[in-house]
């Protein structure tokens, strides 16, 4: 698996810093997938999407809405039944 620093940003008197996660499934098939993590404080969700578009665009929207590891499953859970 491979990680992808895309930014960082400071809330609550700490930083987080932003990842997405990049693997090959089954078939060569690329799988993405998101991390936040501070200070030992992690999370992450691997195989969110195939799509390197959207995991970028769910990427931007964590920063942007400041989202900690500690929400980032039940946001990603709401991302994903967005349609």
């Amino acid at each position: 698996m491979r990680e992808i620093f895309i930014g960082e940003r400071y809330i609550r008197n700490r930083w987080y810093e932003y990842y997405l996660l990049v693997e090959t499934g089954e078939r060569g098939r690329k799988q993405y997938g998101v991390k936040i993590a501070s200070d030992g404080d992690e999370a992450a969700l691997r195989d969110v999407t195939v799509s390197r578009q959207d995991i970028q665009t769910l990427g931007e929207l964590l920063m942007e809405f400041l989202v900690t590891p500690v929400s980032l499953r039940d946001v990603v859970e709401d991302w994903l039944a967005r349609d």
